[in-house]
């Protein structure tokens, strides 16, 4: 159910994506439209997160825990083997050669790299006229984000209760999306 809910949502966010750079682009957008609709892209990965944190199997934590694991209590050597998983899934290489090379949707992961990297795209299109992007900039300000995400140690508690309550995260879901989920 975790996987099928990831994917339903997942599919709802290419169109809200296009939808946003085609409001970026349009010169009937106004400022409030365009910030609601990416407030709207945010909550969708927010809720995501929250879907895929139910399941130990679709959680950053547990990537994480594994890798650490091989270090047999070596703190340094565990503080490597975090990096590299770390760096696996994002930036691939010392300096990021390759973004996304094995992304995955992961609880934890959503939360802590992508979301922030969203949240930056969006408010840089808040605050930049279409005649001023410069996609060079943008990149360069993710950059140094995601290079200081590959450089932390995981720290976050693991999900109890209502967050892992299958049943009730989906109902929560369900009733910020009616739409996606055919209810309405």
């Amino acid at each position: 159910m975790v996987d099928v809910t990831r994917q339903v949502l997942d599919n709802a966010f290419i169109p809200m994506y296009s939808d946003l750079i085609d409001l970026y682009n349009s010169s009937q957008s106004t400022q409030p439209k365009f910030a609601q609709h990416g407030k709207e892209i945010i909550q969708l990965l927010t809720d995501l997160d929250s879907v895929l944190l139910t399941n130990k199997s679709f959680r950053l934590s547990t990537w994480i825990d594994a890798a650490r694991t091989w270090a047999h209590g070596n703190p340094s050597q565990a503080s490597i083997l975090e990096y590299n998983a770390r760096n696996q899934i994002t930036l691939w290489g010392p300096n990021g050669e390759i973004s996304d090379y094995a992304s995955k949707q992961w609880g934890g992961l959503v939360s802590s790299y992508y979301v922030p990297r969203w949240r930056m795209f969006v408010e840089y299109l808040e605050s930049t006229p279409t005649t001023s992007y410069n996609e060079t900039e943008l990149k360069a300000n993710l950059r140094v984000f995601e290079l200081q995400w590959q450089d932390e140690t995981w720290s976050a508690p693991k999900p109890t209760g209502d967050e892992i309550d299958l049943e009730k995260v989906l109902k929560q879901v369900s009733q910020n999306w009616p739409s996606i989920f055919g209810l309405k």
